[in-house]
């Protein structure tokens, strides 16, 4: 055995033995038992931990328990705990309470290692890139650490650079969770309601391309791409001369926080004209970049003069695709029109919905949730309180929606409640309705519809394509006797009916291209009578296929089926 694999076994060894015992101390051997870890735990610790912390164990919460274990463990499961304050549909209201509480902030890490990591990543000595460096760091977090520094042309500018050893750590604890997660899975039976080796994955993705500092290169440079002709929002420069993939250096933003009122008014600033600003610059990142800045707070939102809105640290950022833009487009009209139906079917259609929910159920509790709003006015109707109680009820039903639209539902809380901070008679309804609609009107403008066309035949193209060489594939398989049919049917249904679906479109098509090809004969051979010197049969045929053929691309895309 190669001795760096053998050094990362015991390694992992040690680790997970610190991680048991931790989690035996504040109260959770019960489910080391349940998964049979606690013969890993050290003989001498094994019977005495928890009877050492009897009293705190049952003075304190599960929750608050919860966030003493990701506290005592260090980043890996501090950024775990961060990300799980997100995600209502996995943990209750009050782990998400304890959650956001856990501080990544750590001691700093001496400047002459930050010093050997930018000289190493940069292959230029400091004075070669800087005119100066601060050997103090302005702010210390598990990740990163940053400095402020000024380069040579005099710009100043803050750079973000990786701990030293940070990934191994990382790497080990990922590899030991993802163990803990797989043995949760098959021990204990309740675990499958949360799927952790799937959550697992999400998490190891998030944390992984948080420490790969280019990637965040990237998202600053797509941000400020897309405001760079507005010219109220200032998304600071990356220097991409100056950055790897574990450090990264960003030019200085110096303006007041958007949360410190009296310096705000001090300063002359129009808190009325910031929040609307605010809100205007999120419904642009909603509905039309469909890329926004998922973890907005006081200490990433400043104000510059001129009332202008500095948007710092993209190293989280959600991701909408052009189905849910548009369902977020069509959940604010329903809230504006105080549509319930189309609201709750809006939320089915962003869900995973598996054959246990009942669907009736859900939506005579969605009924009554919002029933609560119908009668508030609209410029005082809060959308992030009304979108967090639907939420929260879709996730009483198990129907687990996208963890970026989870994002979206936390950031627009977050950001309305900032604005209505700022002003109080702020109408977020009124900045959202023209996006909202614009966006809607966008998905039927001619463009669209033909990029929705071209969609459609290169998938029917596709499909027609690999059907032979799938049916040979089946057949081979049944006489072989290697293909098993089991007498068991749920959760078919979606699968019957999207091949229903793709079966009715390519019979469609296929009608519409008979029609077109019998009008072409029909033109050609010039028979029958005329209109404007050509075939009326013809030009009729062609005529229906136009009709025929937009009516088919509409019902595509308003509903996914004919």
């Amino acid at each position: 055995m190669p001795i760096h694999r053998f050094n990362r076994i015991i390694k992992n060894i040690n680790r997970l033995r610190q991680i048991l015992t931790v989690l035996s101390k504040h109260g959770f051997g019960h489910l080391l038992a349940m998964m049979g870890m606690s013969s890993y735990l050290p003989l001498r610790r094994r019977f005495a931990v928890e009877k050492e912390s009897g009293q705190e164990v049952k003075r304190l919460s599960i929750p608050q328990r919860a966030y003493l274990v990701l506290e005592e463990l260090g980043p890996t499961f501090i950024k775990f705990g961060q990300v799980l304050s997100t995600r209502p549909d996995l943990v209750s209201q009050e782990f998400i309470e304890e959650f956001c509480r856990l501080q990544d902030q750590i001691a700093p890490f001496p400047f002459e290692e930050a010093r050997e990591i930018v000289e190493t990543q940069l292959g230029k000595s400091l004075g070669e890139v800087y005119a100066s460096f601060d050997q103090e760091p302005v702010a210390a977090a598990s990740i990163a650490q940053v400095h402020k520094a000024t380069l040579l042309d005099g710009t100043r500018v803050v750079v973000k650079i990786q701990r030293p050893r940070i990934r191994n750590l990382i790497e080990t604890d990922l590899d030991i969770l993802y163990t803990l997660a797989s043995i949760a899975e098959r021990e204990i039976a309740e675990s499958h309601l949360y799927d952790p080796v799937g959550i697992m994955d999400e998490f190891s993705r998030a944390i992984r391309r948080e420490m790969d500092f280019t990637s965040e290169a990237n998202s600053y440079e797509r941000f400020r791409r897309n405001f760079i002709e507005d010219e109220h929002i200032v998304i600071p420069r990356i220097y991409r001369e100056f950055s790897s993939a574990k450090i990264i250096t960003i030019e200085e933003v110096r303006g007041i926080k958007i949360n410190d009122y009296e310096a705000l008014e001090q300063a002359g600033h129009d808190k009325k004209k910031i929040a609307a600003r605010l809100i205007d610059a999120y419904m642009k990142q909603f509905f039309q970049h469909g890329y926004f800045q998922a973890d907005p707070h006081s200490g990433n939102l400043f104000v510059l003069p001129g009332d202008k809105i500095a948007i710092i640290d993209c190293g989280l950022m959600g991701h909408l695709d052009d189905k849910m833009m548009d369902s977020i487009a069509n959940i604010f009209i329903a809230l504006i029109h105080k549509e319930i139906d189309k609201l709750i079917d809006e939320y089915l259609k962003l869900g995973m919905i598996s054959e246990d929910i009942d669907i009736e159920s859900f939506r005579q509790d969605a009924v009554d949730c919002i029933d609560r709003y119908t009668n508030i006015p609209l410029k005082d109707l809060k959308i992030g309180d009304v979108l967090n109680d639907t939420l929260n009820n879709a996730i009483k039903h198990q129907i687990k929606l996208k963890p970026d639209f989870l994002f979206l539902v936390k950031t627009l809380m977050i950001i309305e409640s900032l604005a209505g901070e700022l002003d109080p008679d702020l109408n977020i309804i009124e900045i959202s309705k023209p996006y909202a609609k614009s966006l809607l009107q966008e998905r039927m403008s001619p463009k669209h519809l033909y990029r929705a066309l071209q969609k459609v035949v290169l998938e029917t193209t596709n499909f027609l394509r690999d059907f032979p060489h799938d049916l040979d594939r089946i057949l081979k398989k049944t006489k072989s006797g290697k293909l098993k049919i089991i007498n068991e049917h749920k959760g078919l249904e979606p699968i019957l009916n999207t091949i229903d679906r793709v079966g009715n479109r390519i019979a469609f098509s296929l009608v519409l291209g008979m029609i077109a090809i019998s009008s072409s004969i029909i033109l050609y051979l010039d028979k029958g009578p005329h209109l404007f010197g050509y075939s009326f049969l013809g030009l009729f045929g062609y005529a229906m296929c136009a009709v025929l053929g937009f009516w088919l691309l509409i019902a595509i895309i308003r509903s996914g089926r004919l």
